[in-house]
């Protein structure tokens, strides 16, 4: 009962008596109080059964109802406690939590969170709903295709700072300005439009100098969409608001580092390394995709040395492709470019007297004439060899590869005693049968110039090649092969 008798206090409740006088009086109460005296029956009503699911933690003391510590409150002292809960207007939560540690009755969460809903001084004074996640602008595929603008100030000693940053490669531009108005704003962004052109898009906030007449009518003239962001809800413009952020917190950690360096050295500093710093979102360079290359920076040297291995052997493999035909040496022939008849190049005949560099030569002309020529106005002559006339009653020795003599399919069918072949009467060569004869290293002599005016084939010399049983390769008699025709002398 001492549990009682201190919920009740706590509460301000007049007496214990009100509590025990209104739960005879309430209907459901009434019946909750006889069921769980004399036991709860088969059926009953469904207002019990938030109750019955409770049966076995519910008891009496001092005629007043309890669960477990908790005060179960009739229905007409509840509107009375919940004003008491909310008398130092706490969030619906803490009233829930101390409400627990002390009475109970069905559906107790949901009556603390309407009256918590609709207090008017809590409506009054209540913070921002959970903010919406949006689906963010719609993607950009070129640089200029939008670009977003905002101020960064008064700071740094009332210093004002335009930012303009680009949609798509996140390419950044800081100008200073003396005041925030239209005529320095349009200053400045006419010198932007003057570097890389007209943007197709800009996304502003609502400030004085983005809203005026003269802004609106420069965006106008020059075909610019000018979109403006609702008023005070920065997050709509935040490509520009969170460089702000950054520009702010990382200059003034620039400005506590001690050295001799001004504020406008820390701020091209700054913008420098942001433009070639890959960026959390596109993952790429800002300098590379709005300017088409990559901008040299102070750590390329510390490739510069592999960078100009990798250009010299570049440029010397294309120096070897390009100039494998073009070498030249002393009293080479060549023909070099002739400008002596106007109107007229042509190529005249000249010998290569002296080189004067690696690509110039010093070239004599048939006429006598020095001329000094590129080697890209220089080609080799063409060489020209007269083959020595044969007297067909000479008779010469030339070797010619076996190579040239088509081969001759054998049958199949082979016998072991084949019939020996008459030759006709322009075969002089002769094989004896049964003996496999290869010229020595594949090689036959050409009688050329008998009185026939047929090339006779001998071989040089001849070679007796037993057969080895244990060799798998088969091996088949040699016929004596003639000459082909192209090759007489007619």
């Amino acid at each position: 009962m001492r549990a009682t008798e201190y919920a009740i206090r706590a509460y301000n409740v007049s007496v214990e008596e009100q509590i025990r006088l209104q739960t005879r009086k309430d209907p459901i109460l009434s019946e909750l109080f006889i069921y769980t005296r004399d036991g709860w029956p088969q059926t009953f009503e469904d207002e019990l059964k938030p109750f019955e699911i409770r049966k076995s933690e519910i008891f009496i003391e001092n005629e007043i109802l309890m669960w477990g510590y908790r005060v179960i409150i009739p229905f007409k002292l509840r509107q009375l406690l919940l004003t008491e809960l909310h008398s130092s207007h706490m969030g619906a939560t803490k009233m829930k939590a101390l409400a627990r540690s002390y009475f109970w009755w069905p559906h107790l969460d949901e009556n603390i969170s309407e009256i918590s809903k609709n207090c008017q001084v809590c409506l009054s004074y209540r913070s921002d709903p959970p903010k919406v996640i949006s689906g963010g602008w719609p993607e950009v595929l070129e640089p200029m295709d939008r670009i977003h603008m905002d101020y960064a100030g008064p700071v740094f000693k009332n210093k004002m700072f335009l930012i303009i940053i680009d949609a798509c490669s996140k390419w950044p531009e800081v100008y200073e300005v003396i005041k925030a108005d239209t005529f320095y704003t349009l200053e400045k962004f006419r010198e932007f439009c003057s570097r890389f052109g007209i943007p197709k898009c800009v996304v502003t906030d609502n400030g004085t100098c983005f809203s005026s007449s003269e802004f609106s009518e420069f965006c106008t003239i020059n075909g610019i969409t000018h979109l403006t962001s609702p008023s005070y809800h920065p997050s709509s413009n935040g490509l520009a608001g969170n460089f702000v952020k950054s520009f702010k917190n990382t200059l003034y950690k620039m400005l506590n580092d001690k050295n001799n360096e001004t504020l406008q050295t820390k701020l091209q500093k700054f913008i420098f390394y942001y433009r070639n710093t890959p960026h959390s979102t596109t993952n790429k360079v800002p300098s590379s995709l709005m300017l088409g290359r990559k901008v040299n920076i102070r750590l390329e040297q510390l490739f510069q040395g592999w960078s100009d291995r990798k250009r010299n052997k570049s440029w010397n493999k294309q120096k070897i492709v390009y100039s494998e035909n073009k070498q030249f040496s002393g009293n080479d022939s060549v023909y070099v470019r002739d400008y002596s008849r106007p109107n007229e190049r042509g190529w005249i005949h000249a010998i290569i007297q002296e080189q004067l560099g690696t690509y110039l030569f010093l070239c004599q002309t048939d006429d006598g004439r020095i001329l000094k020529r590129h080697i890209d106005q220089i080609i080799k002559a063409g060489e020209f060899y007269e083959a020595p006339v044969l007297n067909p009653n000479e008779q010469q020795d030339v070797s010619i590869p076996t190579a040239i003599f088509p081969k001759t399919p054998v049958s199949q069918k082979t016998d072991r005693n084949p019939t020996p072949q008459v030759p006709t009467d322009t075969e002089s060569t002769q094989s004896q049968i049964g003996l496999i004869s290869t010229p020595k290293q594949s090689e036959l002599t050409v009688n050329v110039g008998n009185s026939n005016g047929v090339i006779q084939t001998t071989p040089k010399t001849s070679k007796h090649v037993k057969i080895d049983k244990n060799n798998t390769k088969t091996e088949r008699p040699v016929r004596a092969r003639k000459a082909p025709d192209r090759l007489k002398y007619e």
